[in-house]
């Protein structure tokens, strides 16, 4: 029996409750970990980490409150050693990797079984990474072309132009003036942007712009709103 010093301090963050106890009941069957707090939002798991400071942090990555990629950098700007497991549905490979650039060591399917479950939480935990096996050699691609600033999309030159206009914040009117077209002109290529890059809000727009190298990578805001989403954690 592991002595409770010695076991690995765990987080958990997920918006369904019955996802996080099924999860904690899985860590609990090893007596290997002992979960320290969960949380609902990503602002919650970074006040929630802040208090209880866990080892390693199982991250939901459909949270709400702020994207899961600005809780990684949060989570791993209060605690650089922090381990992050991202549980994932989707199979995008340049967003798992942009996730991985972050700051996680892990990706797991949500759909996968409570052994795989157990294995990824152990080598993350260790300090090595983990990738469910049918992502390995595409989240490899996605880095090599996002390395060497592929358009990775099929983006034409002209729906380049007008994502880093969008990035840096400029209105359609704005980035019709900038280059002498019709705002409708900008509105049909903007809708062409999110089709080919499917991303429809602004926010996935800025972070598609960012894959591209079209405007610089940015950390998050320091200051979290602990007053508004407080509410959202969940001590143990």
């Amino acid at each position: 029996m592991i002595e409770e010093q010695n076991k690995t301090k765990v987080l958990i963050v997920d918006s369904q409750p019955f996802v996080r106890q099924g999860i904690k009941a899985c860590l609990n069957a090893t007596g290997q970990f002992d979960v320290v707090g969960e949380a609902a939002d990503g602002y919650a798991a970074v006040l929630a980490a802040n208090t209880c400071r866990p080892k390693l942090v199982i991250l939901e990555a459909t949270i709400t409150g702020m994207t899961t990629y600005e809780t990684v950098k949060r989570l791993r700007k209060l605690d650089e050693n922090v381990r992050i497991l991202i549980c994932f549905n989707s199979e995008d490979p340049f967003e798992i990797h942009e996730l991985l650039q972050a700051g996680a060591g892990g990706v797991l399917q949500k759909n996968a079984e409570p052994a795989e479950l157990i294995n990824a939480v152990r080598a993350v935990a260790g300090g090595g990474s983990y990738l469910t096996g049918n992502l390995v050699s595409r989240v490899f691609s996605a880095s090599t072309q996002t390395n060497t600033g592929v358009n990775l999309y099929g983006l034409t030159s002209r729906e380049t132009e007008i994502l880093r206009f969008v990035a840096d914040g400029m209105s359609n009117k704005e980035t019709a003036n900038r280059l002498n077209l019709s705002v409708r002109t900008v509105e049909t290529h903007r809708l062409n942007i999110r089709r080919k890059t499917k991303a429809y809000a602004l926010s996935d727009l800025v972070r598609v712009a960012r894959r591209l190298r079209l405007v610089p990578s940015a950390d998050p805001a320091s200051t979290l709103d602990a007053e508004a989403h407080s509410l959202g954690a969940i001590p143990e």
